[in-house]
């Protein structure tokens, strides 16, 4: 609660497969290749590991109050109606921060490994998975 109060929005520069960059504002920018991340928080609903995609979710700048009020359908995956969240799908994703000299934290799966800039790519037949099925 005490992060979500004092938690300002990031602006970062974000480039979906071939498309055009494009200069966001965010509380959350989220590449997904399944369904959940913070000890249980559906911020994917969709996502299929399976798909050969990334789902991209972002969502825009949401005030304190409204970040609060709007918890239950971010944690339980009812979010994407919002007006505030995109959500698309890629097998690229390239996310920088809006200058040179601004420096945003990278979180990967509740681990800070750096910062920006990262690229997020779908490596199609990179792992072997053994099914017992």
């Amino acid at each position: 609660m005490q992060t979500a109060l004092s938690s300002e929005p990031t602006r970062v520069v974000v480039q979906i497969d071939d498309s055009n960059a494009r200069q966001l504002s965010v509380v959350n920018l989220c590449v997904a290749n399944a369904r959940y991340f913070g000890g249980g928080m559906k911020i994917a609903p969709e996502a299929k590991l399976a798909d050969g995609r990334f789902d991209v979710i972002s969502v825009g700048d949401l005030s304190a109050l409204k970040l609060l009020t709007s918890a239950p359908r971010l944690y339980f995956g009812s979010h994407l109606s919002m007006s505030e969240v995109s959500h698309t799908l890629a097998t690229k994703v390239v996310v920088r921060g809006p200058s040179s000299g601004n420096e945003v934290a990278l979180e990967i799966d509740g681990e800070l490994p750096g910062r920006l800039p990262a690229t997020f790519q779908i490596v199609a037949g990179a792992l072997r998975v053994r099914s017992n099925a």
